[in-house]
Order: C-alpha cells, then sequence, then structure tokens
C-alpha cells in the first residue's frame, strides 16, 4: 500500500492492530501524516478522524487502515463520505474480532470472551450505501484490488485480514 499512495498521503489508522501494521509497513516521511487516537482502549477513530482531515484538507489523499470492529461501530460514516464526495480510502483489516483486546487477554493470561465479531459482509455494506468497494477473499487478489481502489476516485474500501486463524488464510 505504501508503493500505492500519494507522497503526501494522510494515514489515519484505527486503535488496536491497525496501529501495529501502519507502524511495521508503512513508510512515512517527506509530506506523509500519521494521524489517530493511539490511546489505549480507544477504537473507531478512524473514520471521523478521516472525515475531518478530508474535509480539511481537500488535495490531499487520506487513507484509513480500519479495523472491522472500528469500522463496524462507524458504519454511519459511510454515508457522510458518499454525501460529501469525500474521497476517503478505506482498507478494512477484517479480522473477525477485537484483535488487540483479544492479544492482551491472552498475554494476561485470560482465555478469550467477548473478542468475536460476527461481520456482516461488509462489500455488500458499502454497496448498499453508495460507496465503491473491492472485496478481497484470497491474498493473490490483494494487490490487484488495492491498485484499482487507489486509482479509484470516489470513497470505497478494501477488505483483507492480515490474521491466519487457520491453515488457510481467513480472509473476507
Amino acid at each position: 500500500m505504501s508503493e500505492l499512495v500519494s507522497a503526501d498521503a494522510v494515514f489515519i489508522p484505527d486503535v488496536g492492530t491497525p496501529v501495529i501494521w501502519s507502524a511495521r509497513y508503512l513508510k512515512l516521511g517527506g509530506g506523509r501524516r500519521l494521524i489517530g487516537s493511539f490511546n489505549h482502549g480507544s477504537i473507531a477513530n478512524a473514520m471521523p478522524q478521516a472525515i475531518g482531515a478530508q474535509a480539511a484538507l481537500p488535495g490531499r489523499q487520506v487513507v484509513t487502515l480500519s479495523g472491522d470492529g472500528g469500522l463496524t461501530m462507524m458504519l454511519g460514516d459511510l454515508i457522510t463520505l458518499q454525501q460529501h464526495e469525500l474521497p476517503v480510502k478505506i482498507v478494512v483489516l477484517n479480522n473477525g474480532a477485537l484483535a488487540f483486546v483479544e492479544l492482551e487477554m491472552k498475554s494476561a493470561g485470560f482465555p478469550n470472551c467477548g473478542t468475536d465479531l460476527r461481520n456482516p459482509n461488509l462489500a455488500d455494506a458499502a454497496t448498499a450505501l453508495g460507496v465503491r468497494d473491492w472485496r478481497v477473499e484470497h491474498v493473490d487478489q490483494l494487490d490487484a484490488a488495492l491498485r484499482a481502489a487507489f486509482e479509484f476516485p470516489a470513497p470505497h474500501w478494501s477488505t483483507f485480514s492480515p490474521l491466519v486463524r487457520s491453515s488457510r488464510c481467513h480472509l473476507t
């Protein structure tokens, strides 16, 4: 993704695993900015922050790295993006869990409890709200989907799960 975005892109990760993935893989510097909550325990910050950033910086490319938990809490913000024609690019890390909370529980020796998410088909939700989407179900589809998404001028999202939950990659 870092190779596909503009040199002055603004990245906004949701709190949790999107922050980890951003720290590991986004190439920053130059005119690129990273904006986020970064407060422990906060969730669903990427969409509202992206709306504000895109409205304030209409000439800049704004990209969220949204967790599936954060995005589903803010589905109404997709209507805002569509109605105001804000070209925010939304990349959804769809791992079917509040994954960072799950990691914290495991590291503390607690069994997982209440962290699983039963997500709807997020691509279908986007389509229903008039937002263009690319659904990725297999890792070999990711590059083409991201390229198409970043070339598309209107609001949309791509979904990809960075976590492997079984012998095959769990993607939605």
